[in-house]
C-alpha cells in the first residue's frame, strides 16, 4: 500500500514527488487527531492517523503514485474531537505527474467551540451570560395582567448563544472554477474538481477540445485526458445519438494488434462512438465479439455522461478515430481514458480484426502455438489442422438491410498448404470449412449473418509457414 508524507507542518510543507498539499481548518474547535484514507473508486490507496493536536492552518503532505497520472484520487479526513462528533472533510484530486496539488480540508464545521469563561469572579457570571450565583426562586410580586408581562429584560438569549462566527466554513474553502496552466478546477455538487487537459493549456478559462479530424487530439498513449466541448460545433452525428450538438475528435492507434478500450466521463449527456474513417460516420466500428464473449453492436455509446466501448483486436499500423458528442449543447468538461491490451492471434479471445469492407494481411503460422483445430465433423475440414498450428482472426459483419457476401481467401507461401475455416463466435456447429486448391484455401457466405465471423488459418496435414490472406465483405 502506498505510504503517505505526512508529516504535520506549517503552511509552507510541501512534497518532494507527485503529491498533494492539504491545509486543515479546524476553527476554534480544538482536534486531538486526524485520520487519512486515500482512495481511487473501491481501491484504498493508503491510510494514515495522526496524533494531535491540530492547530488551524497546519498542512500536510500526501505522496500520490506517477502510476495514476491523471486519474482522480479521493482523500478523506477525519477530524477527531474531544467530547463532540468526529468531522469528516473529503477532496477529489486529479493525479499531475512530479506536480504538487494545493487543497483545503475543513474538519472543524460540525462540531461547537467551547465557551469563553474568562472573566468570571465567585458571585457575578460572565457579562451577558446566565447568572452563576444561587437563583432566587420566588415568584414575581406583581402577576396582574399589566404591562410587566412582557418578559424581563434579563430573561433574553443571551448575546454569547449566538453561533460564533468561526463556524461558518471560511471563504477560501468555496469552490471557485477556473483554468490555470493544464488544469482546470470545475464545480461538482460543491466540491472543486481538477481535470488535468489531455490537449494544451487552458483556453479561455477551459481544457481545450480537439476540434474536427485535422485536430484531433491523440489518445493514443494510455492515460486520461481532459477537454471541454466549450465553444466547438457540430461536425457529425453518430449512429446511436440523433441530436445534433457540438462534437470533438480523438484519434487512436499503436503498432502492435491490441484490443482498445475507451471510457467516457462527462459532466453533459454524451454520445462516443468510433469508426475507420473520421469523415465517414458509416465507417462506425463494431464493440465487443470474440474478446469479451458478447454480441457485437455498434461502436456508439450514448445515455448519461458515460459511455465505454471495447474494440476486439484492433490491426496495427494505423489509426482510428472516436468522436465525443454534446448531444444537448450544455457545454461542459469530460475525461476521455485509454487503455490498449495486446493479443497474440493464437485464439478466439485473442483474434485479429479485419475491419471495413476489404483487408489484406500477412502473417506466418509458425510463430503461433497449436491450439485449434478445425472441426471434424464439418464437410471439408475433416479434422485435417489437428496437428498445425494456427493464426485467428475475426471480421465484423454489421447487421443491414441486405446482408453481405463475406468471402476470405488464404494462398500459402514457400511450400505451406493452408486450410482456412470460419465461425460465427467460435462456434463449431456454425463452422464452415474453405475449398482447397493446391497452395489456396477459400471460404465464402453469401449474405453473412451479422455478428462476429472468427477466421482460423490453419495448415493441412500438419503443415506450417507464410501466407497472404485477402478478405472482402461486399
Amino acid at each position: 500500500m502506498l505510504p503517505l508524507a505526512l508529516a504535520l507542518a506549517g503552511a509552507g510543507c510541501t512534497v518532494d514527488a507527485t503529491g498533494a498539499l492539504l491545509t486543515v481548518r479546524t476553527g476554534a474547535c480544538p482536534t486531538s487527531g486526524l485520520h487519512v484514507d486515500v482512495s481511487q473508486g473501491a481501491r484504498t490507496l493508503a491510510v494514515a492517523d495522526y496524533p494531535g493536536p491540530i492547530d488551524d492552518g497546519a498542512s500536510f503532505g500526501v505522496r500520490l503514485p506517477d502510476g495514476l497520472d491523471g486519474q482522480t484520487v479521493t482523500v478523506k479526513v477525519t477530524g477527531a474531537h474531544p467530547g463532540q462528533a468526529a468531522c469528516v472533510d473529503s477532496v477529489d484530486l486529479v493525479v499531475v505527474r512530479r506536480r504538487t496539488l494545493k487543497a483545503d480540508v475543513a474538519v472543524g464545521r460540525c462540531c461547537q467551540a467551547p465557551p469563553d469563561l474568562s472573566g468570571t469572579s465567585d458571585d457575578q457570571g460572565v457579562d451577558g451570560a446566565v447568572d452563576m450565583a444561587e437563583p432566587d426562586l420566588s415568584p414575581p410580586g406583581d402577576l396582574s395582567p399589566h404591562g410587566d408581562l412582557e418578559p424581563p429584560g434579563d430573561l433574553e438569549p443571551p448575546g454569547d448563544l449566538e453561533p460564533p462566527a468561526d463556524l461558518t466554513p471560511p471563504a477560501d474553502l468555496a469552490c471557485a472554477p477556473g483554468c490555470d496552466g493544464a488544469i482546470e478546477t470545475v464545480c461538482e455538487n460543491g466540491r472543486a474538481v481538477t481535470i488535468a487537459c489531455g490537449f494544451g493549456a487552458c483556453v479561455a478559462g477551459h481544457c481545450p477540445g480537439p476540434l474536427g479530424c485535422n485536430a484531433a487530439g491523440d489518445v493514443s498513449a494510455p492515460r486520461t485526458y481532459g477537454a471541454s466541448t466549450v465553444g466547438a460545433k457540430n461536425t457529425t452525428t453518430a449512429s446511436c445519438e440523433q441530436q445534433v450538438g457540438p462534437d470533438n475528435t480523438l484519434r487512436f492507434g499503436g503498432n502492435q494488434w491490441a484490443t482498445w478500450t475507451l471510457s467516457l466521463n462527462a459532466s453533459f449527456p454524451a454520445a462516443l462512438s468510433s469508426r475507420l474513417a473520421c469523415a465517414d460516420a458509416t465507417s462506425e466500428l463494431l464493440v465487443d465479439g470474440p474478446c469479451s464473449g458478447k454480441p457485437t453492436a455498434a461502436a456508439c455509446g450514448s445515455g448519461g455522461g458515460q459511455a465505454s466501448l471495447v474494440l476486439c483486436g484492433l490491426p496495427p499500423g494505423r489509426s482510428y478515430y472516436s468522436i465525443v458528442e454534446d448531444v444537448k449543447a450544455l457545454g461542459g468538461w469530460y475525461q476521455i481514458t485509454s487503455a490498449a491490451a495486446p493479443v497474440d492471434l493464437n485464439d478466439c479471445a485473442n483474434a485479429g480484426m479485419l475491419p471495413g469492407a476489404a483487408f489484406n494481411v500477412s502473417g506466418d503460422t509458425r510463430l503461433q502455438a497449436n491450439k485449434n483445430q478445425a472441426p471434424a465433423q464439418v464437410m471439408g475440414c475433416a479434422d485435417r489442422g489437428a496437428a498445425a498450428r494456427e493464426m485467428v482472426f475475426w471480421v465484423p459483419v454489421p447487421k443491414l438491410k441486405v446482408q453481405p457476401r463475406l468471402s476470405v481467401t488464404v494462398t500459402g507461401k514457400n511450400g505451406f498448404m493452408p486450410l482456412v475455416y470460419v465461425e460465427q463466435y467460435c462456434q463449431d456447429l456454425g463452422a464452415f470449412c474453405g475449398k482447397m486448391n493446391a497452395n489456396v484455401s477459400t471460404v465464402s457466405l453469401d449474405a453473412a449473418p451479422a455478428g462476429a465471423w472468427v477466421v482460423f488459418v490453419d495448415g493441412q496435414n500438419g503443415s506450417e509457414g507464410e501466407f497472404d490472406l485477402a478478405m472482402t465483405l461486399q
